[in-house]
């Protein structure tokens, strides 16, 4: 939160590297697991939680030791995850299992799993979505989740947990960024 440090995976070192921002260096790298990739920091900036393609769980780090406090189990891939402004929700994209998990933040518990549906692509074949890129409104209310395989981005209602709308953008999209502002040609 105040921005002093940073945070990065390191996928083929098995490792998150903490970064003081200030003088651009590496203050210490964490082992953690195979193919750890996802990652966000908790809003009071106690936690970082980082996603284990291989070991499908979730792991909360303590933010300055590295030590991981937690595992979340149950996932296929936990590709991406997000921390709602709030603290209070993790969402976590999961391709591997094609879901979107809603995860309690002080509780570490997973309350909401949202079922992404096989859909039709551009040219029509109906393919497993893939959830992928995703990022959290500013107000903490949705979630916007990018379906690789077909082209879309889901827009997630958080308090309802449920997928309730569907934007259109090219196939392969990953990153997701929104603004609140009005863009012009």
């Amino acid at each position: 939160p105040d921005g002093k440090h940073g945070f990065t995976t390191n996928i083929a070192a098995m490792s998150v590297s903490a970064i003081d921002v200030a003088t651009r260096q590496v203050r210490a790298t964490f082992p953690v697991g195979a193919r750890i990739e996802g990652l966000a920091v908790s809003p009071n900036g106690r936690e970082v939680w980082v996603g284990g393609n291989e070991s499908h769980q979730v792991y909360v780090l303590n933010a300055e030791t590295g030590a991981v406090q937690h595992t979340i189990p149950g996932f296929g891939m936990p590709y991406r995850i997000g921390i709602t402004p709030d603290g209070k929700t993790a969402v976590v994209s999961d391709p591997g299992a094609e879901k979107i998990h809603l995860v309690d933040v002080a509780s570490h518990t997973v309350r909401s799993v949202i079922a992404v549906e096989a859909m039709a692509g551009s040219d029509g074949a109906v393919v497993a979505a893939s959830p992928q890129g995703m990022t959290i409104s500013r107000d903490g209310t949705t979630a916007f989740v990018t379906l690789k395989a077909v082209g879309r981005v889901a827009v997630v209602d958080l308090a309802s947990a449920r997928i309730v709308g569907m934007l259109t953008v090219g196939e392969g999209s990953d990153g997701v960024g929104y603004t609140t502002r009005v863009l012009t040609r």
